[in-house]
């Protein structure tokens, strides 16, 4: 690649917190599921945005998609700031951001045939549609003009996610959020859709963020990755790079247990406990209850975003001092 991609959209300092009050507005609890990060999506790339679950990934992609407000930070489209919900000029942009859901068969309403799911964009823009216009969302998906009056329970969970894809385009988006889009399906059908938005992406230019706990899907779908726990971001980089040669202790736990047919596979690292709450957030690093290498420092010194390579960033104290060393 010359040069450096345009960026098409920019994440600055994103927070979301969600507070418990009581009847007087005094905040008893605070969930902070987004805790501060920064990421970049180039046009034309995919994006992966990978962690455990409760790491914050879902709310993430809320957050893009325009469904969850901020509590802090800015979300930048094509140089132009979209964070503000209440700007009528930010939700007009947001029209070319649309989002996957994980689960095909609750993101489309039973009730409604095929025909009226692809045409309820429209109806909600109040713009003109056509049935050529339904047509053709449906021919790009791979599916006939007969799957317009179906309903949805006439379709398999792969042709349910073919339509929820196809009403995402029906804006004709610049940037998809895909929320976990093949977790619900068949391992065979898993890699029809992959196959089918990789054809999408190229036809029409498309980025993606792909927000999943499968990371071969990462590794064999995305240009660059960012690894989330416990709301934060701890590496980013170019897939290649995170992935060969891995520096947080959790990335390289995470990477330990993909299947691999190697017997040069390296040993499984096995994490201790689970994720903790997003309401009682450790001290210093996030992550050092559960961190193999941890040491003292890290119980007190929140880590600070360190480079390791060319574009591959990291989150972790031990990686701040071998980079001094």
């Amino acid at each position: 690649m010359e040069g450096k991609a345009e960026v098409v959209l920019q994440v600055e300092g994103l927070k979301k917190y969600f507070d418990k009050k009581n009847l007087r507005g005094r905040v008893l609890k605070r969930v902070r599921a987004v805790d501060g990060i920064d990421f970049e999506v180039l046009r034309g790339e995919s994006f992966g945005l990978v962690g455990e679950s409760g790491c914050g990934k879902s709310t993430t992609a809320m957050l893009l998609s325009g469904l969850y407000p901020l509590t802090e930070g800015k979300i930048a489209f094509n140089g132009m700031d979209i964070s503000s919900l209440k700007d009528p000029q930010a939700r007009e942009r947001r029209k070319k951001i649309q989002m996957v859901f994980q689960d095909p068969a609750a993101s489309i309403d039973p009730r409604m045939k095929i025909r009226t799911t692809l045409a309820e964009p429209y109806r909600i823009q109040k713009k003109p549609v056509t049935e050529e216009m339904l047509d053709t969302l449906l021919k790009t998906v791979s599916l006939d003009e007969t799957y317009k009056d179906r309903y949805p329970h006439e379709l398999s969970g792969g042709q349910k996610q073919r339509v929820g894809i196809a009403r995402a385009l029906a804006m004709d988006p610049q940037v998809i959020i895909l929320d976990e889009p093949t977790s619900a399906l068949d391992v065979n059908v898993q890699a029809q859709i992959i196959n089918l938005l990789d054809r999408i992406k190229r036809e029409k230019g498309l980025s993606y963020v792909l927000i999943t706990h499968d990371l071969s899907v990462v590794r064999t779908v995305c240009e660059r990755v960012a690894v989330m726990y416990l709301g934060k971001i701890m590496e980013q980089g170019p897939v290649d790079r995170v992935f060969a040669n891995p520096v947080h202790p959790y990335t390289q736990a995470l990477f330990s247990n993909i299947p691999v047919l190697d017997e040069e596979k390296p040993e499984r690292i096995i994490l201790q406990g689970d994720v903790p709450s997003p309401r009682d957030i450790p001290s210093g690093c996030r992550f050092h209850p559960r961190c193999p290498r941890a040491t003292a420092r890290c119980a007190s010194e929140e880590p600070q975003i360190v480079q390791v390579g060319p574009e591959h960033t990291v989150s972790c104290l031990l990686a701040q001092e071998e980079r001094h060393e």
